[in-house]
């Protein structure tokens, strides 16, 4: 992470990283989270629910605390820095954002509908992606 801010990091190490969770898409330009997890499951590669809220978590924690840490970056923002990654920063986000609703979305359809938990998984999932 600190070497794709510094733009030290070649983009295709992203590339490598989202091919290994098989998260690959044909247009660059519109990242297919559908594609990501239909082939992610079909692979038996997956993320336990976890490690999605903990990489979540992370990434959330470590973007936040990269903009502040300097005046440039708080005034202007960090897609300057992370244009080269940004296609495949935001393909990893959005496979970790459907990752976390799938996950969820299996739990609360084994409740009760309109239950308590039903409520609160909704509202964990909410402030998790209101974080990214």
């Amino acid at each position: 992470m600190q070497s794709s801010l510094e733009q030290r990091l070649n983009p295709d190490c992203w590339k490598v990283a989202l091919k290994t969770l098989n998260c690959t898409s044909e247009n660059e330009h519109e990242p297919r989270i559908a594609r990501c997890t239909e082939t992610q499951r079909s692979q038996k590669i997956s993320l336990s629910f976890e490690q999605v809220l903990e990489t979540i978590q992370w990434l959330s924690d470590f973007f936040f605390k990269l903009r502040l840490s300097k005046p440039d970056l708080r005034s202007f923002g960090l897609f300057s820095k992370w244009t080269p990654y940004m296609n495949e920063v935001k393909k990893l986000l959005m496979f970790l954002a459907r990752s976390l609703i799938d996950s969820e979305v299996t739990k609360l359809a084994q409740g009760p509908p309109a239950g308590s938990k039903n409520v609160a998984g909704l509202q964990m999932v909410y402030s998790k992606l209101l974080g990214l």
